[in-house]
């Protein structure tokens, strides 16, 4: 059962981190809803062609391809680490040990998400990367907060 809910889990996470790829950079309203069911939506808001979608769309396959793999690993470590957690006097060398792989498993699939936002931006033209850049900007700020400068005197 245990297992099962942590497969669950962690599937729905490698899920949304493909589906969040575009938005991988710190927005931290999150993405919008249409980038929420189109991955490529903010690509194609600075009007990408259809060869670059066709490599975006064959990177973002490959990333997925890749997180199967890494989480598959995620998750044998965590259901090792909770067999170890269920023995009355765990050997506190391998619970670190089984923490230190477990930590490194998911430093690797931080590691393939970065790689995957810069692999795609590549993509881009050099004006495509500027319109991007504003995208996220702009959808990473809070209209209701005062912004860098501006005057909070009323």
């Amino acid at each position: 059962m245990y297992g099962r809910r942590l497969s669950a889990v962690l599937a729905s996470a490698v899920l949304a981190l493909t589906a969040l790829s575009a938005w991988a950079e710190g927005d931290a309203g999150g993405p919008p809803a249409a980038a929420r069911r189109d991955p490529l939506a903010g690509y194609r808001a600075v009007g990408i062609d259809k060869e670059q979608e066709s490599k975006l769309t064959a990177i973002a396959k490959e990333f997925e391809g890749e997180m199967i793999a890494k989480t598959g690993r995620l998750i044998a470590l965590m259901k090792e680490m909770h067999a170890l957690s269920l023995q009355p006097d765990p050997e506190q060398n391998a619970v670190l040990a089984k923490q230190d792989e477990i930590n490194k498993a998911n430093g690797d699939i931080a590691l393939a998400r970065v790689r995957l936002v810069l692999k795609m931006r590549g993509v881009l033209t050099a004006e495509q990367k500027q319109k991007f850049i504003q995208l996220l900007d702009k959808g990473g700020r809070k209209t209701d907060a005062p912004q860098a400068g501006a005057s909070q005197s009323d």
